[in-house]
């Protein structure tokens, strides 16, 4: 038994187990991370430095089942440090796991459905024998312009679907609630791409470039907003964060449509403007 304040003694199997570390290969990583929405599955804040945990502690182990993405601060809970117990066992990591990745999941469906069914409203009713929207010049193709005018209510319908799917006071609901809305501003960002030629953005497909801006804004945000250094500002950076991070991308989606909305009246283009960056 390891008596109180004594240091921790690396064990011959912890050891042995060290030697036989097997990178995770990375088709597996890249899943593990994008179920769990590049985000620690315990304190659920996007931006953070991850890490993939092996949850057994055997990192020869690379099964599905036995990864869980941790930020370093509550990686730092599953290590024993001297006669303490661990604050974070390997129960409980999966738990964590189980839950985030559920509620990810979720979320994703709930923004892909609003999203696909206003997209389906929206521009199928004005494409009539246009073909694809690429076929069609922005400022005139009507298909365009209703999506853009459907997207205030869009976002509306969003935010009040993330209020009964997240009604607590929490800041990991507060969190949640500014995701739901960020995950479809990204789709909106990946439906007006479809007026722009293939890979237009980054020279990759608009999912992939809309995914990597989103996750710059978050890792850009929660810095600036931790001048003394992660975890020096409090449980409210991450609600600050996720907020900020949604601003960036209603802008995204302003700007593109800004460009491609020269000939429509000045008074049109104000009221989408303050529909669409309205709180309420």
């Amino acid at each position: 038994m390891a008596l109180c304040g004594a240091t921790h003694v690396t064990s011959g199997f912890e050891q042995q187990r060290d030697k036989t570390r097997i990178p995770v290969p990375p088709e597996i990583a890249t899943k593990i991370r994008f179920d769990s929405d590049l985000t620690c599955c315990k304190c659920r804040e996007r931006g953070k430095p991850h890490q993939i945990h092996h949850i057994d502690e055997d990192a020869s182990n690379n099964a599905e089942s036995n990864l869980a993405v941790l930020c370093l601060e509550c990686h730092n809970e599953t290590q024993v440090a001297g006669g303490f117990g661990r604050k974070l066992d390997a129960v409980t990591v999966r738990e964590y796991r189980d839950d985030w990745v559920a509620r990810v999941k979720t979320r994703r469906e709930t923004a892909d459905l609003l999203a696909a069914q206003n997209m389906a409203e929206t521009v199928s009713k004005n494409i009539e024998h246009s073909g694809s929207p690429r076929a069609s010049r922005f400022p005139s193709h009507p298909a365009f312009r209703a999506y853009v005018f459907s997207l205030p209510t869009l976002l509306a319908n969003a935010r009040r679907q993330a209020q009964w799917m997240c009604p607590g006071e929490s800041t990991v609901d507060m969190i949640e609630r500014s995701n739901t809305a960020i995950e479809v501003v990204l789709q909106v960002l990946i439906n007006l791409a479809n007026w722009y030629p293939e890979n237009h953005f980054g020279n990759q497909p608009a999912d992939a470039y809309f995914s990597q801006y989103a996750a710059e804004r978050f890792v850009w945000h929660r810095a600036t907003l931790e001048p003394d250094g992660p975890g020096k500002s409090g449980t409210i950076v991450g609600p600050m964060t996720a907020r900020a991070v949604l601003r960036d991308l209603q802008a995204a989606v302003r700007d593109i449509v800004s460009v491609h909305a020269l000939s429509w009246k000045q008074t049109e283009v104000d009221e989408w403007l303050n529909a669409w960056f309205s709180e309420e």
